[in-house]
């Protein structure tokens, strides 16, 4: 089970630092509420994996059906996260605090979503080299 969630955590800080990798170096999405100019940098710190992915589809103009994608790389990111801030989810006491978190965790087969972190990367950097 250790395996498991450490490939999970990995595999998700691996996808993190691709997104922000593949943010545009001139991106500029205008000012916030505070003046401040969303750069890459600002998106970077403050927007989540969700809103990064959605910029980088948006520069790229990527308009593959398969980039949706996005739905599953988002729920493994949500289980990492679980785990990574583990809060407790039940009103029971005696019961672990991450009990759905290791449900949902043994259902996965990580190849197939390693497999799928990959077809991501290529929608993203078609030219890339991945073996």
């Amino acid at each position: 089970m250790l395996g498991k969630i450490s490939c999970l955590t990995l595999m998700m800080m691996a996808l993190e630092c691709f997104v922000n990798e593949n943010i545009p170096n001139d991106f500029n999405a205008g000012k916030d509420d505070n003046g401040e100019v969303r750069n890459k940098e600002y998106v970077e710190r403050r927007w989540s994996l969700e809103q990064k992915m959605q910029a980088i589809r948006e520069s790229k103009s990527i308009i593959d059906s398969q980039y949706n994608l996005m739905s599953r790389l988002r729920f493994l990111y949500d289980l990492r996260n679980d785990f990574v801030h583990l809060k407790s989810g039940s009103s029971n006491k005696k019961e672990d605090p991450c009990v759905d978190c290791y449900e949902r965790l043994l259902g996965l087969d990580l190849n197939l979503d390693f497999n799928r972190f990959k077809e991501y990367v290529k929608l993203v950097q078609p030219d890339i080299v991945l073996d």
